[in-house]
């Protein structure tokens, strides 16, 4: 039966070319899928198919996906840094974010990115790009070369503001980090190697970055946008070309971009760039407080709901939180309406607040939420240095001896005059205090949220507690809560 099919076809001419034809039309139509707005469709206009390409119009079109107008509205702000340096003081010589030292023979120079945030010719960048530098270049987008002048630096978040003798020139458009979300694409523009302006791009893979110990005040944007050398002071920018970080440094073993990089937040560098402007140095917000996270363990302890917040362990007599009516144990959840989760992310918020500013701060006191309006003072004027025998760590019960706080003890290590405490005067050998670092000196300020100013009351507490305690103690101006597991 197929054969005599086969012949029957055979025989009709006409039909056989019919059969072709629609053969070849369904393979031209997946070739060429006409209509459809793809990266295939890309692929068929070029001229390899032998269509050619109308215009940039129809091209751009044809993509499916493109960052090509973000990086037009952006790139023309970033520049070139070179920084002449003293070679043997200058950071980026020692021991730059990357993990790289010096080589011997280097020329005493410097080279980062910067982005033009005003037309008048201010830029942003990092302070370790033009630390110790001794003269400063600038190249811009259009080639030109001009030398530029620091306005101020924070080494504290690695920030720092230059200005050059130019005008009209093509500022970034600025955006706000704190709309960013994990899994936002971005861009990072820079001059790595100095081989002239590259984009790379990625995602944001974290948000609010702490403890990565590059800065006294971290906050930083991860991603994975590949940043190298050169690119340092940066600008790190959304697919609308819209600025939210300035590039700062990665954690890598090669010296080479591995996929984590950090960027400072535009709602951190922008603020300190401002007050750099306006006050020609860095002003940071003070409350005046102790403060620590909340562990798992001070969770159970304390009996908190949720281990979100800081803990205030230690409020500075005077300042403005102690005006304001904070209290030890107290625990902040929220400054202006932003949550707060951890300490470092408290200390972030304070810092960028204005002296002499009210705001409003929420917390938990007693397990109720109540509201306290705070005169944020000023963290130069309120730090004060305080003499101090102390040393180093803290607790338990059993094994430690100890004495009553007298006012001239409490006077010579900062506490108020009528602060009330036990001196440690020993602790003993293989005990859990020694094990958890208690040592003589430290002042038991509380325990279990009880103020003892006798020993025998602590003494009697020691044999009857139970259960896990919870001490208050004092060391190096300084006060934090512990918790330590009793005697069994």
């Amino acid at each position: 039966m197929q054969n005599s099919s086969y012949r029957q076809i055979s025989r009709h001419p006409s039909l056989r070319w019919g059969i072709f034809l629609l053969v070849l039309g369904v393979i031209v139509s997946q070739v060429l899928p006409i209509g459809r707005t793809n990266g295939s469709a890309l692929a068929a206009s070029g001229p390899m198919y032998g269509s050619p390409v109308h215009n940039s119009g129809q091209l751009r079109a044809n993509l499916r996906l493109s960052f090509a107008d973000a990086v037009d509205k952006s790139i023309a702000s970033v520049v070139n840094i070179s920084a002449e340096t003293n070679r043997s003081n200058h950071p980026m010589y020692r021991m730059n974010p990357y993990g790289q030292r010096g080589l011997r023979g280097q020329p005493p120079t410097s080279s980062g990115s910067g982005v033009i945030v005003k037309s008048d010719g201010i830029i942003l960048t990092n302070n370790h790009v033009v630390e110790g530098a001794t003269k400063i270049h600038v190249k811009l987008h259009d080639g030109r070369s001009l030398e530029a002048e620091i306005v101020g630096t924070d080494k504290k978040t690695d920030i720092a503001v230059l200005r050059i003798p130019a005008k009209k020139l093509p500022a970034i458009s600025l955006g706000d980090s704190r709309y960013l979300r994990i899994g936002d694409v971005v861009l990072a523009i820079g001059n790595p190697f100095g081989v002239g302006q590259t984009v790379t791009m990625g995602i944001v893979s974290a948000l609010q970055r702490t403890n990565v110990n590059i800065t006294d005040y971290e906050n930083f944007i991860q991603t994975d946008a590949p940043i190298n050398p050169g690119n340092s002071g940066g600008p790190l920018v959304t697919t609308d070309g819209l600025l939210v970080g300035i590039n700062t440094a990665i954690l890598s073993r090669s010296g080479g971009s591995q996929g984590i990089g950090f960027a400072i937040p535009s709602s951190m560098a922008l603020p300190i760039m401002e007050t750099i402007l306006k006050e020609g140095r860095v002003v940071r917000g003070w409350l005046g407080v102790g403060i620590q996270d909340i562990g798992p363990e001070l969770q159970k302890a304390l009996g908190f709901q949720t281990n979100e917040g800081a803990l205030v362990s230690y409020v500075e007599p005077q300042s403005p939180a102690d005006r304001g009516g904070i209290r030890r144990g107290d625990v902040i959840v929220s400054v202006d309406g932003t949550p707060t989760r951890t300490v470092q992310q408290l200390r972030n918020e304070v810092a960028l607040i204005r002296p002499g500013t009210v705001s409003q701060l929420s917390i938990i006191r007693d397990g109720r939420r109540m509201q306290r309006k705070i005169k944020i003072g000023n963290l130069d004027r309120g730090i004060t240095k305080r003499p101090s025998r102390l040393s180093k760590s803290t607790k338990m019960l059993a094994g430690i001896e100890v004495k009553r706080l007298s006012r001239q003890m409490a006077r010579e290590e900062g506490l108020p005059r009528d602060a009330v405490g036990l001196v440690v005067t020993a602790i003993q050998a293989g005990s859990p205090a020694e094990d958890v670092g208690m040592e003589p000196g430290d002042v038991i300020l509380e325990v279990n949220q009880v103020e003892l100013d006798r020993p025998n009351e602590f003494y009697t507490l020691a044999r009857k507690l139970q259960g896990p305690a919870v001490l208050l103690v004092y060391r190096e101006g300084h006060a934090r809560y512990v918790v330590i597991q009793a005697q069994r």
